[in-house]
């Protein structure tokens, strides 16, 4: 990597080895680089902005150099933005506008300030947040702090400055706030990769600037950061728009409001129950979440190291939804679709369910386990999860299938299938009247309903009826 050869050669260290104002350092001094932020500025800063820089450093950085009684120019100086853009960014006349909405989407509120440094502030997240609970009247907060934190803080470390300061505008709602600024055109690539830490910035300098005072990750988890403190607060996924801006793009990014839906998060907590490790279960929750996209649309959102655990929940058989490939659509499972239609977490099954089930259960178990099936397995083959209700229920099933000579108990949580599915008996006289007439029908076969009716896969991995 060029910079890790200059930082070799200039100190016999590198880039991981580097301190964070060692890095801005090298930023500054290294040639070739087109960093707006890095460039020459002369113009009078907001003492009291800088003044809460300063604040942010000191508490984020232990063993600096100075303490509170040395100058701010010194400090900036040793950030080694003192004199540059960045500090036009932060602390200058680079503009902002902050538009507020009522609950009939007026704007009730409208302020532009300068010195970007004043959004990344705890009272304006406070601010926004109290905005939204006046509207809403919500019991608490309605957004996610650190979703709206880092959605601000990206929007200030990424946005293209080379025109009209980067246009960062804030537009708080009742139930939603959009967070927008220029971008380069090629940063639609990023756009809703909620899952993936590849990232870019045109802002080298400001950004390792706001890293040092703690506001971005280094890391680049700053997209799953704000995607998963959404959807955990209970809210809709946020959304990332890019609309043509002239010569530059226009970034949008959407966090929406709690609904406080109790389906939503039990969904959630069931689903984490399945995983065990918290990456793997939000992706698992946001695929649910996107069950009316295509996969293909899907797989734009996720990349890098995650795109292993993406397609290990698409191919879990016990997991919350199911893959069709043929058709590259996500089924929620019927436990799934259960809890979210009926609030419930269990139901009955309808005695063509209960066929299918114990057709495909029969099938499975006596070509892989002998005909040997125990609770968990139907439990699995079913989806029925580890839910109280539905251990009662998968239990329930199994001494009516006794009951009804279908299987046998050998012991506690063990039981063995009959070797044969008795056939279905058809009634071949009342077919042949329920034929009758059809044969005009079937004979075009451009005419509506004469195509295959059923191809979708049911519950228990078979063809739908």
């Amino acid at each position: 990597m060029y910079w890790e050869g200059v930082a070799y050669k200039a100190s016999g260290t590198t880039i991981a080895e580097m301190q964070p104002e060692e890095i801005t350092g090298l930023i500054v001094t290294l040639p070739g680089l087109n960093d707006y932020s890095k460039q020459p500025w002369t113009g009078k800063s907001n003492t009291n902005l800088a003044q809460s820089f300063v604040e942010c450093i000191a508490r984020n950085k232990k063993g600096l150099p100075f303490n509170g009684q040395s100058k701010i120019d010194d400090i900036l100086n040793y950030a080694n933005i003192l004199g540059r853009n960045a500090s036009k960014i932060l602390f200058g006349d680079c503009s902002y506008r902050v538009v507020f909405y009522d609950n009939e989407n007026k704007p009730v509120k409208n302020e532009s300030k300068n010195g970007l440094f004043g959004i990344l502030s705890d009272d304006f997240i406070k601010e926004i947040q109290k905005w939204s609970v006046s509207q809403t009247y919500s019991p608490q907060n309605p957004f996610a702090d650190k979703a709206l934190k880092e959605g601000i803080a990206n929007a200030v470390a990424h946005a293209a400055y080379f025109e009209n300061n980067g246009d960062l505008i804030i537009e708080v709602y009742p139930g939603k706030i959009c967070i927008s600024n220029l971008c380069l055109p090629d940063c639609g690539y990023f756009a809703n990769r909620w899952f993936s830490r590849s990232h870019k910035t045109i802002n080298g300098l400001l950004m390792e600037v706001l890293r040092l005072a703690g506001f971005v990750d280094e890391l680049g988890r700053g997209k799953n950061l704000i995607f998963a403190e959404s959807i955990i607060k209970g809210s809709q996924p946020p959304i990332v728009t890019i609309e043509k801006a002239g010569r530059y793009s226009r970034w949008r990014l959407y966090i929406y409001a709690s609904t406080q839906n109790k389906i939503q998060q039990k969904l959630l907590r069931q689903i984490k129950g399945m995983y065990s490790d918290e990456q793997s279960a939000l992706i698992a929750y946001a695929l649910v979440l996107w069950r009316d996209k295509t996969v293909t649309d899907i797989r734009k959102y996720i990349d890098g190291e995650s795109a292993p655990l993406f397609a290990k929940i698409l191919q879990d058989a016990n997991g919350p939804i199911f893959y069709w490939k043929q058709e590259d659509k996500i089924i929620l499972r019927r436990w799934v679709k259960i809890l979210i239609e009926e609030g419930k977490e269990s139901k009955v099954f309808t005695l063509e369910e209960e066929d299918d089930l114990f057709k495909f259960a029969h099938e499975i178990q006596t070509e892989y386990h002998n005909g040997f099936v125990t609770t968990k397995q139907l439990r699995d083959l079913a989806h029925l999860g580890e839910t109280a209700s539905g251990k009662a229920m998968c239990s329930t099933l199994l001494k009516k299938w006794v009951t009804d000579g279908k299987i046998e108990k050998i012991k506690q949580g063990v039981y063995k299938l009959k070797s044969k599915i008795q056939p279905d008996i058809i009634d071949f006289t009342s077919l042949e009247e329920l034929l009758k007439g059809t044969d005009k029908l079937y004979s075009n076969p451009k005419t509506p309903g004469s195509g295959n009716p059923g191809t979708a896969p049911n519950e228990f991995g078979g063809k739908a009826n």
